[in-house]
């Protein structure tokens, strides 16, 4: 308590009991609970299971002198932030409270839900167990400058992920950056990752052009859709990522950048990995950290927030106040498959807000289409996304995932065989070849 009484306000309680009404008296005062599992009277776990009723996002560390596998089992599986073994390393608490307060400012950021509150921009929103798992993640990992891999279908909040791991970080203040990968021809994704000199290719600005790497130097850049970078690329981000140093495209210059890569992607890595498509070395080295985001269908009980917070956030826009949502639409919203997540529920809301007459928000929603499915789902989520880049090319776009992907699943399922996955998709080894080439999808040779 006197180490770390230096730097934290420090409450004390003897039994479980005091440590309950203290938090209790005033909840918003606790960042973290050091709750030790032996005590006179009733012990931690009867103290830990009424904090994670009452308060769940509230961290809580379980200290004991008794470091026996079947305890530190029990306390994670009852929900504790962590499991210290005494006597334990200053520093290292340190560290773990820090950690902890910056899961605890994103949940109490995550649940400021009132209607009338002002908002202050994108959010994360939600308070299920699988999204406190991702708070917990982020407060684990954002300390760090490793990379870090952000996995979840589109759609998910991936990217305000990204810059929740950047807020909460030593970065904070650096450079953040953002490129989709998706949305780049793969002719001219390098120059925008690497720059490129005067003269490197036709048309190439006059004195060159900085690269995002460049730019984003002492900050972050946040690599959407990584699974897009083609293989011919891969090799050069792997480098940058194990020794930090680049060549811009026509250079002979060695470039070195201090980056913190987060990557984010809606694909299989690891089956694009073993289809060929994705550098096994390169997925090894972005996912020292990873964050999985569930997608909608299986956190519905924060449906009500998120549509608290879009109403709130998108109201002022139909001119006139929005003070309620009616019980039957947000059961209906919560009814829903919602193949595009949060970001399809943000425009649905906004569809409603445009069409209601009242001050509450009670207009019909059209039902789900006949027969909808996961699959139906993943291709109007992939739909979604080639109509949201812009410009034109929306049908190219999609059809050239779409076909990447069933392409990589077929061999996937075939082992590799050209002939059998050929047959599966009722195209011909030629054409499989060619497609398969074209969307940068390894094939065996069949000469080797």
């Amino acid at each position: 308590g006197r180490a770390l009484g230096e730097d934290y306000e420090v409450r004390a309680a003897a039994t479980a009991e005091e440590g309950l009404a203290a938090v209790e008296a005033d909840p918003e005062a606790v960042d973290l609970v050091l709750l030790d599992i032996r005590m006179p009277g009733r012990d931690g776990f009867w103290l830990l299971d009424r904090l994670r009723e009452g308060f769940p996002n509230l961290p809580v560390v379980m200290v004991t002198a008794y470091g026996d596998t079947e305890t530190a089992i029990e306390a994670m599986k009852r929900g504790a932030y962590d499991y210290l073994v005494k006597p334990f390393d200053v520093a290292h608490v340190r560290a773990l409270i820090e950690a902890a307060r910056k899961q605890r400012a994103l949940t109490r950021s995550a649940v400021s839900l009132e209607p009338d509150a002002p908002s202050p921009g994108d959010r994360i929103i939600g308070n299920s167990p699988a999204m406190v798992e991702v708070y917990k993640r982020i407060g684990q990992i954002a300390a760090t400058t490793l990379p870090c891999l952000i996995t979840g279908e589109t759609g998910t909040g991936k990217e305000l992920v990204a810059r929740a791991l950047v807020q909460y970080g030593p970065r904070a203040e650096k450079p953040f950056l953002v490129v989709d990968c998706a949305a780049i021809p793969k002719d001219l994704l390098e120059s925008e990752l690497f720059g490129y000199e005067e003269g490197a290719f036709t048309g190439a600005r006059k004195g060159g052009k900085l690269g995002k790497f460049e730019l984003a130097h002492g900050g972050t850049l946040f690599l959407d859709e990584i699974a897009e970078i083609p293989l011919a690329l891969q090799s050069k981000l792997l480098r940058v990522l194990q020794d930090g140093t680049f060549q811009r495209v026509g250079g002979t210059e060695e470039i070195r950048a201090d980056v913190r890569v987060i990557a984010a992607t809606c694909a299989d890595l690891e089956a694009r990995v073993a289809a060929g498509a994705f550098r096994a070395d390169l997925f090894y080295r972005i996912n020292v950290g990873r964050i999985h985001l569930p997608p909608l269908r299986e956190r519905r009980g924060d449906i009500p927030a998120l549509v608290r917070y879009f109403v709130q956030k998108h109201g002022a826009a139909v001119g006139r106040p929005v003070t309620g949502v009616s019980e039957d639409l947000l059961r209906a919203l919560q009814a829903r498959p919602w193949p595009g997540n949060v970001r399809e529920l943000e425009n649905e809301i906004r569809r409603l807000l445009a069409s209601t007459r009242g001050e509450v928000l009670a207009a019909e929603i059209p039902p789900a289409c006949p027969g909808e499915d996961a699959a139906c789902g993943e291709l109007r989520s992939l739909a979604a996304r080639a109509l949201e880049e812009g410009g034109e090319g929306a049908f190219h776009r999609f059809v050239a995932r779409a076909e990447a992907s069933l392409i990589a699943e077929a061999l996937e399922r075939t082992g590799g065989n050209v002939s059998a996955a050929a047959r599966l998709l009722g195209i011909t080894r030629l054409t499989l070849r060619k497609k398969a080439e074209e969307y940068g999808i390894r094939v065996p040779d069949p000469d080797a």
